[in-house]
């Protein structure tokens, strides 16, 4: 098990302490994010090495998984309230209300990302 961004007191490298981490996605050998509680969003550019904190949607949220067009730059994380948030470049984040507590995100074709949750819910995202 590889630990180097973690430290002692369970932050990641140069965080302090973090909230719970739920998801993780790389772009490729280099880029990822990681998303979790109290709207915790982290960035990496040096394979995890190190990570920034980036603002996600402006709310507490429970965020529990995110993922990203790898065709652009546009990525979706879904929260445990059922808020969907979307970037358009990983940087600056936006709020959409949802329907249903959504736990997770995949892409069928690379282009629009299913997510599911509770009760049953799946929901795909159309659209620009």
């Amino acid at each position: 098990l590889y630990r180097g961004a973690s430290t002692s007191s369970g932050g990641g490298a140069g965080l302090g302490p973090v909230a719970t981490l739920r998801g993780v996605w790389f772009a490729d050998n280099a880029t990822g994010f990681a998303v979790g509680d109290a709207s915790t969003l982290l960035h990496t550019r040096d394979s995890g090495e190190s990570w920034q904190a980036r603002e996600a949607c402006g709310e507490e949220l429970q965020l529990n998984a995110l993922r990203f067009d790898l065709g652009s730059s546009r990525g979706w994380a879904v929260s445990e309230n059922g808020t969907i948030c979307q970037s358009h470049d990983g940087v600056a984040w936006f709020a959409e209300e949802g329907v249903a507590q959504l736990r997770a995100l995949a892409f069928m074709d690379n282009k629009y990302p299913f997510a599911v949750g509770h009760h049953g819910a799946i929901l795909r995202f159309v659209g620009s």
